[in-house]
């Protein structure tokens, strides 16, 4: 099974622990206390190994592929390379204040996600944090559009992938971050419509709920650390869960679909 991870910090790993003596039973202000953490290092592997380890051990040998490549020490090179770049947004060009966007890095990404047969696309962190919403109708709006642009760019260079189109995680239940998560939530009800009109049009998608499945990660106590926007180790773990879940739902599926019809000769 050859998967490309694509997104942002969050497909990157950013907020793992990996350099730090923080680790996911403490909260965050004893990461915050700790001054040799790095949120985004060479180390960080998110929900990536994880998913890679799971994978395998439920019987499924997956190459993990992607411009990138971070984890462990030691990681085997099939389980960490992907394609997050931090604070890459859906789509936009750089300038003063804003990245480009996942539509722009299609050079970077594009060549491995016509190896992949899963894509697994959590997008839009950045875009809620770096683009100045007005409302949540207008953050949900603007990021649907963007994602219909990219999910057509991905089949064009993709066209045998499924494409895993997960929900935002949110951000921290905290007073700074209740309007992006009120943009999170907008943002998540409009996906599956652009997912649909994806395969009304001849695409490989599938909705993927990650805040629901997840319990929304930075929201349960010791989830999220720190700052309030990238999961622990603890919300990787979750994560991982549901990508595993579901490829390997989306796996026994497609061989039951194939199994020949025993009534033929």
């Amino acid at each position: 099974l050859v998967v490309l991870p694509l997104g942002d910090s969050i497909t990157y790993g950013c907020g793992d622990n990996c350099t730090s003596r923080c680790s996911d039973v403490l909260p965050c202000v004893d990461c915050l206390k700790n001054r040799t953490y790095t949120p985004c290092a060479r180390c960080s592997s998110g929900y990536r190994l994880l998913l890679w380890r799971r994978l395998l051990a439920s019987g499924i040998t997956s190459i993990m592929v992607g411009p990138l490549s971070e984890g462990p020490e030691g990681a085997p090179a099939p389980a960490v390379q992907h394609a997050g770049w931090p604070g890459i947004r859906i789509s936009g060009s750089a300038s003063p204040g804003h990245t480009e966007g996942l539509v722009q890095a299609a050079q970077l990404w594009g060549p491995f996600a016509a190896k992949a047969h899963a894509i697994l696309l959590h997008i839009g962190t950045n875009d809620i944090l770096q683009n100045e919403y007005s409302n949540s109708t207008a953050a949900a709006n603007d990021m649907a559009a963007q994602l219909t642009v990219l999910l057509a760019q991905i089949h064009r260079l993709a066209p045998q992938a499924t494409v895993y189109v997960a929900s935002l995680i949110s951000f921290a239940p905290t007073e700074e971050y209740v309007a992006f998560n009120e943009q999170v939530a907008a943002f998540n009800t409009a996906i599956p419509p652009v997912v649909d009109a994806y395969l009304a049009g001849g695409g490989k998608a599938l909705f993927v709920d990650m805040a629901k499945r997840s319990s929304m990660t930075c929201r349960a106590p010791g989830y999220c650390c720190p700052g309030g926007i990238h999961p622990t180790m603890q919300g990787y773990s979750k994560m991982a869960s549901v990508w595993q879940d579901t490829l390997i739902t989306r796996k026994a599926d497609s061989a039951v679909a194939h199994q020949p019809d025993p009534g033929l000769s």
